[in-house]
């Protein structure tokens, strides 16, 4: 009995690492991802200038997304 509770150890012990590097590769790949999207589209003068103002009102959220919205309507008439 004692032999099938080491040899469970010895398992989990040895599965265990493998399931972090899962999870951490599935991480930095979603990061990775996120970076390429972001880098494919230059963005535009507008959505820059609404960004700094967004920052300087020191607004997060949903009110900056709603901000930016509106501040980029704005700027596009």
């Amino acid at each position: 009995m004692k032999c099938m509770s080491v040899i469970a150890l010895g398992a989990f012990v040895l599965a265990a690492p493998v399931g972090m590097a899962g999870g951490a590769f599935a991480a930095s790949h979603k990061m990775a991802a996120h970076h390429a999207s972001a880098m494919a589209k230059p963005r535009s003068a507008a959505s820059v200038a609404c960004s700094k103002k967004a920052d300087a009102m020191k607004v997060h959220g949903k009110k900056r997304k709603s901000f930016m919205s509106t501040c980029k309507k704005k700027a596009e008439k």
